[in-house]
């Protein structure tokens, strides 16, 4: 099973849309969300929590944006990664970061960083305004599933680079502060919020204060975490302990895992889903299957299949019959 996720803005290319959502995006969110939280998974039986097994996740960087030092790109992308590792109360360990040959191919057991410089990035199937796209595959393993792999894949044809002083209207982005975001993605975070409370999340709050895994990019702000990113994170990979060990000053222990004290008590309840017909995914595999979401000013997931790892066919008819959009 493959899932995508997208992160687009650029205020500056689509003002009269930015104005929009400002108005439409009412509530708040302030709370982390995985993939068992998807009302689209629930359905399909993707349950429990969805995260790479075993560890050190390993990635490798295939082409950086031409106008930056491979080295500095390295550097900011590697530090990205690592943000993700620094919670006292999480067990994730990140290793890589080193350029290879080898390109963001679906399903080749790699997990690949790649700017996309070549004028391809519409034809792969993503929106000019769209900045980051993070795709998860997904592997049924005994009564649990897990990430076979993810790659990442930026866009260099439509936006330029910087390693800092990024902005919020993505004129330049910066390197760390996107790769933050999907290295969230990456890993097995969803988006805290949707402009219109898709899948069951949370619908964005107009003039709320952005997060990391906010749906669009805001620039360098985004380089670190939030109490809800760093319980999210510890939910998915937990140090084992806080149970019976306890935690630092500061913190307290949620299921088994520590957390900032004014991090919130997660509901892992997504609610039973009562318009079924409102939220759809597109299940197939075609990257072109109508407006990605993100054309409408948000992000979103695609789901689709992967028909070459034990535990899908069994979902298999099921997806082909309910071709669905985030």
């Amino acid at each position: 099973m493959t899932v995508r996720a997208f992160l687009s803005l650029a205020p500056s290319r689509a003002l009269a849309l930015a104005a929009l959502l400002a108005v439409a995006w009412p509530g708040s969110a302030r709370a982390y969300r995985t993939s068992q939280d998807s009302l689209f998974n629930q359905r399909n039986g993707i349950t429990g929590p969805v995260a790479f097994e075993p560890l050190p996740v390993r990635y490798t960087l295939f082409r950086g944006p031409s106008a930056l030092a491979l080295a500095d790109v390295e550097r900011a992308t590697r530090e990205a990664f690592l943000t993700w590792t620094r919670p006292s109360c999480s067990a994730l360990e990140i290793e890589g970061g080193g350029f290879a040959g080898t390109a963001a191919i679906y399903g080749d057991d790699r997990n690949v960083v790649e700017w996309v410089e070549d004028g391809t990035w519409r034809a792969r199937g993503f929106s000019g305004f769209t900045i980051g796209v993070t795709t998860n595959q997904l592997l049924r393993v005994g009564d649990r599933w897990t990430f076979d792999e993810s790659d990442m894949e930026l866009n260099a044809d439509d936006f330029r680079w910087v390693i800092d002083g990024g902005t919020g209207e993505a004129d330049p982005v910066d390197v760390q502060g996107l790769v933050v975001h999907e290295a969230g993605h990456f890993v097995g975070l969803l988006h805290t919020c949707e402009p219109s409370a898709q899948d069951g999340a949370p619908a964005c709050a107009s003039g709320g204060e952005p997060e990391t895994m906010w749906p669009r990019y805001t620039g360098e702000n985004q380089r670190t975490l939030e109490p809800d990113d760093v319980a999210g994170i510890c939910f998915l990979y937990p140090a084992p302990g806080c149970a019976t060990e306890g935690c630092p000053p500061g913190q307290r222990c949620v299921m088994d895992a520590c957390v900032p004290e004014d991090a919130g008590l997660p509901s892992r309840d997504a609610g039973t889903p009562t318009d079924a017909g409102a939220r759809v995914v597109d299940g197939g595999v075609q990257r072109d299957a109508g407006p990605a979401p993100e054309e409408r000013g948000g992000c979103g997931c695609r789901v689709g299949r992967r028909a070459a790892h034990p535990g899908w066919l069994a979902l298999l008819a099921l997806l082909l019959l309910r071709r669905r959009r985030l």
